[in-house]
């Protein structure tokens, strides 16, 4: 294993078992023991979430367990329940009258063998790696195999300190633009997104409504900072305009660090527009905080999918059109409206035999769901909409590809129902995930605050990677990040 605080908690039985006895029985008992565990824990996961553990867990495990629990009341008591039954287990394991008896010792051993090797051959070859194919139970195979192949991410590198550094603002703010009807804006989180070309070569499948370019939309390619998971680091980067990486080590802790003391988001600023919000997402809104993490963000709906009567919570098989169906609806209200909604019908794992087939046949639903919810919203309301999707990462299966699309590449697609209220022009090739709702913004005529004039500075530079930046662009960049988005900042 990688990772040594997975392995802590086992070494540190043994020593205390090593220290109270010199039976090597007893010490084996034990790691039966941490077996059975193991498979109790993950077949819980497996009945409330939809997939056994896997290795990534295990970064659950570490120092930054501590973070979460001081956050989170839901893990402290998850962590104190933890301890406590670890200690009656070992209680009970060194003060019960029969266990110093050898051969009551050897039953509970031969006992703890039977069991552990009848959940072993049970689940041998029922599940299997989360890349790209499914299965129904756990199975120790399965989560060794996983720590080498899930690991870390690569991410693109932590900001270099220095880039912090007081570098005073400038520039004046853009003139206000010139009132008219505020379009409806509608942000859809497509999950796991492949580029049109790379549908075509890989089963000659050719998107009619997303991410194609037409006489109402316009598609570029969009540098994201995740690949095969962590959607909400993508979610963090658009609603926040700037990279959870600036949070180094904690970044996948971003939903936990942030509420509270935030003072501009996406939200704010249309918020400060006129606008309603509403956010619309596939899991339950404890998972990693995001729930708290919107609502501190001034959302004045947040629906996971229990809320909004949709579904249970983690079905990893809920179809777009539920979500744009319940979506949609939210465009009859009398004052604009921003909408964020998250897709799930493209997410892992998928079928083993011919996981590319399935992924395509999925899409191939999301394509036509989301042309019918342009439809729909188009009869809906007479206010102009401006669809904005965006894929937050590949699938982790294209990794296996011979010719492989770049690691953290996706495309976008921002479309509108009435031309008059969108210039394309100003829309380049590729942008970076940070930078598109300014880009959206910009198109749209709204007036810029000092981090959008910002960012439109850095945008000039490196439109389409903004980690490529020269560094001293990216210090005043993140002088305003420091100064407008957190509460404290002057700017």
């Amino acid at each position: 294993m990688r990772d040594t605080a997975a392995v802590a908690p086992v070494l540190l039985i043994c020593a205390v078992l090593l220290f109270k006895t010199n039976k090597l029985l007893n010490i084996l008992s034990i790691a039966l023991l941490t077996l059975l565990i193991f498979y109790g824990a993950s077949i819980l996961k497996k009945i409330f979430i939809g997939h056994p553990l896997f290795a990534l867990d295990l970064r659950f495990l570490n120092l930054e367990l501590w973070i979460l629990a001081v956050n989170d009341w839901r893990v402290l008591s998850a962590v104190a329940v933890t301890i406590a039954i670890i200690g009656i287990l070992t209680f009970l394991y060194f003060k019960l009258p029969f266990l110093p008896r050898s051969r009551r010792r050897l039953a509970v051993f031969a006992t703890l063998v039977i069991v552990a090797a009848a959940m072993g051959v049970a689940t041998t070859g029922k599940t299997r790696s989360i890349f790209g194919v499914s299965g129904s139970l756990p199975s120790v195979k399965v989560f060794m195999a996983t720590i080498w192949l899930f690991g870390d991410f690569d991410l693109y590198p932590d900001p270099i300190p220095n880039e912090l550094a007081s570098i005073a603002p400038g520039g004046p703010k853009q003139a206000k633009a010139a009132e008219k009807t505020l379009p409806h804006i509608v942000f859809i989180l497509q999950e796991s997104t492949i580029s049109p070309a790379q549908l075509v070569s890989a089963g000659d499948y050719r998107s009619k409504n997303l991410f194609v370019d037409h006489q109402s939309s316009k598609t570029g390619k969009l540098r994201v900072n995740v690949f095969g998971g962590n959607t909400w680091l993508s979610e963090f980067a658009l609603v926040m305009q700037f990279r959870p990486e600036q949070f180094g080590a904690r970044r996948r802790y971003v939903f936990f660090i942030t509420p509270g003391h935030v003072r501009r988001s996406l939200f704010h600023v249309l918020k400060d527009k006129g606008y309603e919000s509403a956010v619309v997402v596939p899991i339950p809104r404890s998972f990693v905080n995001t729930g708290a993490f919107y609502e501190s963000l001034g959302v004045d709906r947040f629906e996971d999918p229990a809320a909004a009567g949709i579904g249970t919570g983690w079905d990893w098989h809920l179809p777009d059109r539920t979500f744009l169906r319940y979506a949609v609806k939210q465009l009859g209200r009398p004052k604009p409206q921003v909408l964020f909604v998250h897709t799930i019908n493209q997410h892992g794992p998928h079928k083993i035999d011919d996981p590319m087939g399935d992924y395509l046949a999925r899409y191939g639903e999301s394509d036509r769901a989301y042309g019918e919810f342009v439809k729909q919203a188009k009869k809906l309301t007479t206010r102009p909409i401006v669809f904005v999707t965006f894929g937050d990462h590949q699938p982790t299966m294209m990794s296996g590809l011979s010719s492989p699309p770049p690691r953290y590449e996706t495309s976008y697609q921002v479309e509108c129902t009435e031309m008059s209220v969108c210039d394309f022009s100003s829309l380049p090739e590729q942008i970076d995930l940070t930078l598109l709702a300014t880009y959206v913004f910009q198109m749209l005529g709204f007036e810029k605050d000092n981090l959008m004039i910002a960012q439109t500075e850095l945008a000039a530079h490196c439109p389409g990677d903004i980690s490529a930046c020269n560094p001293s662009i990216l210090a005043r960049y993140n002088w305003h990040v420091s100064q407008m988005v957190f509460k404290g900042g002057s700017d």
